[in-house]
C-alpha cells in the first residue's frame, strides 16, 4: 500500500471512474471508515450515507457543547 500525496490529475481520474469510496474520519479519538456511494460532477462530491456517527462527525452534530 502506497501513502502520500496523490496528484491531482489522478485523483480526478479515480473520482470520474468510479462511484463507490471510503469516508474516513475521527470519532471518539478512534479512526471510523464506512463504504459510501457518490456522485463526481468535475467539481463538487455528492456523498450518500445513511445518518450516523460519520455525518455527526463531518457536520459537527456529534459535539458536545
Amino acid at each position: 500500500m502506497q501513502s502520500g500525496r496523490m496528484p491531482s490529475a489522478a485523483a480526478i481520474d479515480l473520482l470520474w471512474n468510479s462511484t463507490q469510496g471510503r469516508l474516513g474520519c475521527i470519532a471518539n479519538g478512534r479512526p471510523y471508515v464506512v463504504p459510501v456511494n457518490y456522485c463526481f460532477d468535475g467539481q463538487n462530491i455528492l456523498i450518500h450515507s445513511h445518518p450516523g456517527l460519520e455525518i455527526e462527525e463531518l457536520t459537527g452534530a456529534g459535539e458536545e457543547w
